[in-house]
């Protein structure tokens, strides 16, 4: 495995904290009841 420089660690982390971020925005647009009725179907 290659040695990651410090500005791509940084690049990386970045980049999976603006995903986070957009999942956590889209998340509170959504109606909740709807995904947990979603994820409970899952479960079955």
């Amino acid at each position: 495995m290659t040695e990651l420089t410090r500005e791509d660690e940084y690049n990386i982390i970045l980049k999976h904290l603006g995903s986070i971020t957009s999942l956590r925005k889209f998340a509170d647009q959504q109606n909740f009841s709807l995904l947990e009725e979603i994820s409970n179907k899952k479960s079955c």
